[in-house]
């Protein structure tokens, strides 16, 4: 959907769900807001020194510095300000983003080394989705962050299974034993209230797996 900015009693906000606005102005089309928002997520996570940004130990950049270096991956094609950036990452609705001050970070999702202190969390049950193509590999040797730092996990099937449907192959979701985890010796972190995150999961802990399909009948 696209992102607005929407007034309501007098103030103006950024907004991906319009509902009762006095006044609407779409600020960003569908399809640009995806193409931003996708290489915020790039530039966080992944490579900030190849678009000459400066990212601190905790993974935190200035909006700025950010907003430069989109402008100018963008040219003419796009024109964004920092206000806009701001907006896109209050409004994510997969809460990639957080915002300090002047400053922007991703969540989680990171490939390059930063400092982020998560919580703790103690959940029974979590869930991963992947493709059954994956999963001989999956069960021999487990879940592997691969890139990023961490396996990324999701609280209830659905979840699992948004996150399996944005690759190709045959969705499924994987039941997790997260004290199985624990009792390895991993701990389980919380990055938002839909992802979780870990060190690996041993093949010992996943205990069953599911089609994604099943869910939508």
């Amino acid at each position: 959907m696209p992102l607005y900015k929407c007034k309501r009693g007098g103030k103006w906000y950024y907004t991906r769900n319009p509902g009762d606005c006095d006044e609407l102005v779409e600020v960003l089309d569908e399809e640009s807001l995806v193409k931003i928002s996708k290489l915020m997520s790039k530039i966080l996570r992944h490579e900030p020194r190849r678009f000459n940004v400066s990212i601190d130990p905790g993974g935190w950049v200035s909006i700025r510095d950010l907003t430069r270096s989109i402008q100018e991956v963008l040219g003419s094609e796009i024109r964004v300000g920092d206000d806009v950036i701001a907006g896109i990452a209050a409004t994510d609705p997969k809460t990639r983003f957080q915002l300090k001050g002047d400053r922007i970070r991703a969540t989680y999702g990171h490939s390059i080394k930063v400092n982020i202190d998560y919580p703790e969390s103690n959940p029974k049950v979590l869930y991963h989705g992947t493709q059954l193509e994956k999963l001989n590999s999956i069960l021999r040797r487990g879940l592997l962050p691969g890139r990023r730092l961490y396996v990324h996990l999701s609280p209830t099937p659905s979840d699992a299974c948004m996150v399996a449907g944005r690759r190709k192959g045959t969705p499924i979701y994987l039941v997790i034993n997260a004290e199985k985890i624990r009792k390895s010796g991993l701990t389980i972190y919380r990055a938002t209230p839909k992802v979780f995150l870990v060190k690996k999961v041993p093949p010992e802990a996943i205990e069953s797996y599911k089609y994604c399909g099943a869910l939508q009948r």
